[in-house]
């Protein structure tokens, strides 16, 4: 999915620029989920971000956010649930190829 993800901490970005953005995320992120088949709830949810950046392990979470709001919306269920298993990596790839891989799977 072709998302740009920023640490929020980290960028000096206009706050309705940030707010467009984390917006488009999201609802790019449920789209995504609503075209295919997703696993039953509970589920263990991989976030793989792509991008010719690196987050530190403290940052990734923080920079995944809309998409996990997005994932939620999905199956309509608070992303603050129990039954939710975010994990995270991250993989360097060349400037301007960047976005995020979502991999679902029933725990």
């Amino acid at each position: 999915m072709g998302v740009k993800t920023t640490t929020p901490g980290n960028s000096n970005t206009h706050w309705r620029v940030k707010w467009a953005e984390n917006s488009r995320a999201r609802k790019l992120a449920k789209m995504a989920l609503l075209g295919r088949e997703i696993p039953r709830f509970p589920v263990k949810v991989m976030l793989i971000r792509h991008s010719s950046g690196k987050c530190d392990k403290h940052n990734l979470p923080g920079a995944m956010k809309a998409i996990i709001d997005g994932i939620a919306d999905a199956y309509r269920i608070d992303d603050g649930d129990d039954g939710w298993d975010f994990q995270f990596d991250q993989v360097k790839c060349k400037r301007g190829q960047g976005g995020v891989e979502i991999r679902i799977e029933s725990k």
